[in-house]
């Protein structure tokens, strides 16, 4: 019976060190690449920190 509850206990404690999520220090990590019909794709990554509502503001210059 000992062993069985020993058994648990570490099934357990196993579960939860694994299920925590290992959180790294990345940057936004934006990248803009073409598309074929000459549009540019822009995307980034989004931030653990972030709020459920955030947004963003893209703003295009003219080309140089």
């Amino acid at each position: 019976m000992i062993r069985v509850f020993l058994s648990l206990c570490i099934v357990l404690v196993c579960e939860i060190s694994f299920s925590q999520r290992l959180m790294g220090s990345l940057g936004r990590g934006v990248i803009a690449t073409p598309d074929n019909d000459g549009n540019i794709f822009v995307s980034w990554r989004l931030l653990a920190s972030d709020p459920e509502d955030v947004a963003f503001n893209l703003t295009k210059m003219k080309e140089l």
